[in-house]
């Protein structure tokens, strides 16, 4: 059967939910387009699968991405109309509606960007991490599906940040698995590769947003091998082809911020997003 067809556009889900459609499938989860009878809002509903409800460490992950959600009020971070559990036990979180694509579908779909295209992009986008760091947050799993870029005849936003599924708060606990490392591996930090939970910090997050400006600007992921176990590699030696081989045009100052921003050693990167967003600003705009 395919799993799309679990839900059945007008099915009623926990006596609440009435399914528009289907928009997709996570690790963990399922997200459909619905309408929240007991408010009459269209929402992006997120359900826990009840495979994933029978792991203890996919539950608390669910649990801390409404926790983590639901403390945030900021227009570049997607936002949670309600979470809890349906009548039949069902973990559910109920999400604002976006209308656009993601910078993934932006990139598939236009090829690769300029940096006067990226500029506003990059800056929203650090704006909302700089919001979520500056709360204990890590979004942990930043890549160019989860950046959305909305419709702008529906909004004014540039960006919303969206899929806090692996996030990392600040005084919880790590769980079970958490040295195992978490996310997408072809953006992440070395230091997050490793496992090493307790010793994460805003640079990780700066890190993936440095290896997303590489994908816009080029089209390809900078550690672009396989399989996995070589991605692993390539990024624990910091091998890839310079973004000035990968693409031409952009402007040296451009490269020379993208790149340091996924420098192989923490200390090498911006110190924090909005530091990334204002060098990345000032060379775009060089002369």
């Amino acid at each position: 059967m395919n799993r799309t067809s679990l839900f059945i556009p007008g099915q009623s889900i926990g006596g609440r939910f009435r399914v528009d459609g289907f928009l997709g499938r996570g690790g963990a989860g399922n997200v459909l387009a619905a309408v929240d009878e007991k408010t009459g809002k269209r929402v992006a509903l997120k359900l826990l699968r009840s495979k994933a409800a029978l792991d203890p460490v996919l539950v608390e992950r669910f649990r801390r991405e409404a926790k983590a959600l639901s403390g945030i009020d900021h227009p570049g971070v997607i936002g949670v109309e309600d979470a809890g559990a349906l009548d039949d036990g069902t973990l559910f979180l109920a999400m604002e509606l976006l209308d656009g694509v993601t910078l993934a579908q932006r990139i598939n779909r236009d090829g690769p960007m300029s940096a006067q295209d990226l500029a506003p992009v990059l800056t929203g986008l650090c704006d909302a991490l700089r919001a979520i760091h500056a709360q204990g947050i890590l979004h942990r799993d930043i890549k160019p599906s989860n950046i959305f870029l909305p419709n702008p005849d529906v909004s004014a936003d540039v960006v919303k940040l969206v899929d806090f599924g692996v996030v990392k708060i600040e005084g919880l606990e790590g769980l079970t698995r958490e040295a195992i490392s978490v996310g997408t591996s072809a953006y992440m930090a070395p230091e997050q590769l490793r496992g090493r939970g307790a010793d994460l910090d805003a640079r990780v997050d700066v890190y993936a947003t440095g290896v997303t400006l590489y994908e816009a600007f080029s089209g390809k992921r900078p550690f672009m091998t396989s399989p996995e176990l070589h991605v692993y590699e390539a990024i624990l030696s910091n091998r890839y082809p310079s973004l000035i081989e990968a693409a031409p045009g952009v402007p040296v100052a451009v490269v020379k911020v993208v790149e340091r921003a996924f420098a192989k050693h923490a200390a090498a990167r911006f110190p924090d997003a909005p530091a990334l967003a204002t060098a990345f600003a000032a060379a775009a705009n060089a002369d």
